[in-house]
């Protein structure tokens, strides 16, 4: 039997795009971010990537952007949606938050792949929500 699903509201559909929007966003900067770490490595492999195509200050300056961007996006969900999934507005801050630090503190992260580790763990915060 397939579940079957009912919109009570507009309001949940905002949720759930605004859901997806942040998810997309994660996951752009975080692939971002690795990229920025990684640059030195795919030049000398012949890699391609983003920081590679885009150079080294242009990639530093859109990865910021898109740091602001996402958190005026997160700022707006607090606004808009708090009443909807607090859990989802602290849960998705928390993800963000963890990624501006990877971004503000590259000397932090960048021996031994911490950021790798950093950025990619931010997927896994989801499951704090089982202990809840």
């Amino acid at each position: 039997m397939l579940p079957v699903f009912e919109w009570r509201t507009s309001n949940e559909l905002y949720l759930l795009g605004w859901l997806l929007g942040m998810f997309f966003w994660l996951a752009w900067v975080n692939l971002l971010l690795i990229s920025l770490f990684e640059l030195t490595s795919d030049t000398q492999d012949q890699q391609s990537s983003t920081a590679r195509a885009l150079g080294l200050e242009k990639t530093r300056l859109f990865v910021k952007g898109l740091l602001w961007l996402g958190s005026l996006w997160w700022l707006a969900g607090v606004f808009f949606l708090i009443g909807l999934a607090p859990w989802a507005l602290g849960l998705l801050g928390l993800m963000g938050m963890s990624l501006w630090l990877v971004y503000l503190h590259p000397n932090w992260f960048a021996p031994h792949e911490y950021y790798r580790i950093a950025c990619d763990a931010i997927f896994c915060y989801p499951v704090l929500l089982l202990f809840n």
